[in-house]
């Protein structure tokens, strides 16, 4: 259950990193990305021409003025910042970067007093025990609070194309009115639940259940709130693009690569057996039984072939490197799964050769070095010559150990 929290507090740090790329696609200029650097900490810089004279008119500067320094255009106060951006000729999406980068330093700092840029390389500037404590929770919401005002910003949504394009690439094609009661509902609900992790923390002992079931109907009741004012055929698209079923699914199937249909189908799936799968009461046996019969009518749905990478995805353990190798490399899931036997019958093999007394040392050796060449071969075979030699920088370690120890004192 633990981990599963966990899980919840990264993708809401990661959120306003993501919603703010969704937002902004495509990319903003690169006059926004020089702005965002001087709004992360420089004030020397000098502002980047604004081509809209209207702009540049309203902010008091006359066509041969110079330009505004940044220190002229910089200020704590959010509000006035976007109204002075505004007025020099930044576009939303430039000024959604800049202030998404100012608001992610003004709460980068831990209880600690470490920052992003100052935690020593070998630890995490944001520790699961700093984020268990009060103040750091209560930054982090305040945090998501600023980045809904001005990195999120629904009320302009007819005005602003990229704005427009994300909202319906995540909650489908629906009138502006729809979009904007969707995006009102989205941040009450997100503000209750960070309000929620503020409050309970990530080390919540016996309360764990009582928060699970907390977080559920809060759950319920935002669904519930969506389907009143979406028909039931829109509600079923946002259901598919946006529920917590798709995000689970989204999750799990990255490496399986679906296609739309493959999706379509297995969400189907998975939806009917939503209820079963969030009861907590539900033994461990009676969990395993369920979710083979999920997997068994997925198989059915996308046939045998691709069952195999569907079973490769779902069942692979969450901290091997492989499966995400193999995925960047554009093959099939299930090669990651191939990878894992053959790192295991390879192990064994050489466990086999170490411990058998009849073998001279000589003996012992060669067979060893010959069995190191047999498994980078079919490993090469499997991952292409380049794969393999990432392979052998992420999970090499196996495979080194196969080759035969030096012999002490030799040189």
């Amino acid at each position: 259950m633990k981990s599963r929290v966990v899980f919840l507090v990264v993708s809401l740090l990661g959120n306003a990193g993501l919603v703010a790329a969704w937002l902004m696609y495509p990319a903003a200029h690169a006059r926004g990305a020089r702005a965002a650097a001087n709004a992360s900490g420089s004030s020397a810089a000098t502002v980047v021409p604004s081509s809209n004279t209207q702009a540049r008119e309203a902010a008091g500067i006359e066509s041969a003025s110079p330009l505004p320094s940044w220190t002229a255009l910089d200020t704590p106060d959010l509000d006035e910042f976007v109204r002075r951006l505004r007025a020099a000729g930044f576009t939303p999406a430039e000024i959604r970067l800049i202030l998404s980068r100012r608001i992610s330093r003004m709460y980068a700092q831990n209880p600690g007093g470490e920052t992003a840029n100052t935690t020593p390389y070998w630890r995490s500037p944001y520790r699961t025990a700093a984020l268990n404590d009060p103040e750091r929770r209560k930054q982090i919401a305040e945090q998501q609070k600023l980045y809904r005002k001005y990195v999120n910003p629904y009320e302009n949504l007819a005005d602003d194309p990229d704005q427009l394009a994300g909202a319906k690439r995540r909650w489908g094609d629906l009138p502006v009115d729809k979009l904007l009661a969707l995006a009102k509902i989205e941040s009450d609900y997100e503000e209750m639940q960070l309000q929620q992790f503020a409050q309970r923390g990530l080390s919540r002992g016996d309360g764990g259940a009582a928060g699970a079931n907390a977080d559920r109907l809060l759950e319920q009741e935002r669904m519930a709130d969506i389907a009143k004012v979406l028909t039931p055929e829109k509600f079923a698209v946002y259901e598919l693009r946006a529920s917590p079923t798709a995000t689970m699914l989204r999750y799990r199937l990255e490496t399986f690569k679906p296609t739309e249909a493959e999706y379509k189908s297995i969400f189907a799936i998975t939806k009917a057996y939503e209820a079963q799968l969030n009861d907590r009461q539900l033994s461990g046996d009676a969990r395993t039984a369920l979710n083979k019969e999920i997997t068994a009518k997925v198989q059915a749905a996308i046939g045998a072939d691709r069952a195999l990478d569907y079973d490769a995805a779902v069942n692979q353990n969450s901290s091997d490197q492989t499966a995400g190798l193999v995925s960047r490399l554009n093959l099939p899931a299930r090669v990651a799964s191939e990878v894992r036997q053959l790192q295991q019958d390879y192990t064994q093999k050489g466990r086999d050769i170490r411990g058998n007394a009849n073998l001279s040392s000589t003996e012992r050796d060669a067979q060893l070095a010959t069995l190191a060449q047999q498994a980078a071969s079919q490993l090469t075979a499997k991952l292409g010559a380049d794969g393999f030699e990432a392979y052998s920088d992420l999970k090499g370690e196996w495979l080194r150990a196969l080759s035969p120890k030096p012999t002490p004192g030799a040189r």
